[in-house]
């Protein structure tokens, strides 16, 4: 199943790689990603697009606990 996930994370030196992480250590396979932030901002948008299981409330739950992320969302399609 492939879908969409969207988070913001803080801007940090490493906070990509954790997300990507903890993806990969959760089964996922990465399609697409893309991340922006604004010139001196704290926080970036994260846009992924993820071939696995769907998307659930524990795998948000990780996300923010582990990568630090304020937002998770799994828009539709």
């Amino acid at each position: 199943m492939r879908y969409s996930m969207k988070l913001t994370v803080e801007r940090t030196e490493g906070s990509l790689s954790r997300v990507l992480g903890l993806v990969g250590r959760r089964g996922y396979g990465v399609h697409y990603a893309v991340a922006r932030a604004e010139e001196g901002a704290p926080m970036m948008e994260v846009s992924l697009v993820l071939e696995g299981p769907g998307p659930s409330e524990s795998f948000a739950r990780q996300v923010r606990e582990e990568a630090g992320a304020t937002r998770v969302e799994f828009p539709a399609a």
